[in-house]
């Protein structure tokens, strides 16, 4: 198993207080991996509350599973999910597909939003993951 650091690094500024939706997309035809592999997508700041998390699956790939969730829960946010399953749900697989989270999460450090793959390698999929929650402002975090 390793680890695939996909994150921007884009520092965290002036964003107190504010939503943010942040989005990244993963092509495994670019970045394949392998069984037990998680894939840092986002950067999530201390003191952020994940709103909601979503899957959108473009392109699927036969028996990957994939789960959301952060680095030290890496199925926090959306509980294992065959990509199949997840492009067929919309429109019998002809659109994109995806699968949502609306359970807030409280991140208490800096960490990342992460994916998980289990049950095949990925080497072809292509899927996004989105990304809404807004950060405590400093005053409230002893």
């Amino acid at each position: 198993m390793s680890t695939i650091d996909l994150r921007p690094s884009v520092p965290f500024m002036t964003i107190e207080g504010k939503s943010i939706i942040a989005q990244a997309t993963v092509d495994f035809s670019k970045t394949p991996a392998a069984k037990g592999d998680v894939i840092k997508v986002l950067r999530l700041p201390k003191g952020a509350i994940v709103e909601q998390v979503s899957l959108i699956v473009h392109t699927t790939e036969a028996t990957v599973k994939v789960c959301a969730g952060i680095e030290s829960d890496t199925d926090a946010f959306l509980v294992l999910k065959a990509l199949t399953d997840i492009k067929a749900d919309n429109n019998a697989g002809t659109a994109d597909g995806a699968y949502m989270t609306a359970t807030p999460k409280f991140i208490p450090a800096n960490d990342s939003l992460c994916l998980e793959l289990d049950a095949a390698n990925a080497a072809a999929a292509v899927v996004s993951v989105v990304c809404k929650y807004h950060v405590v402002a400093k005053t409230f975090m002893s």
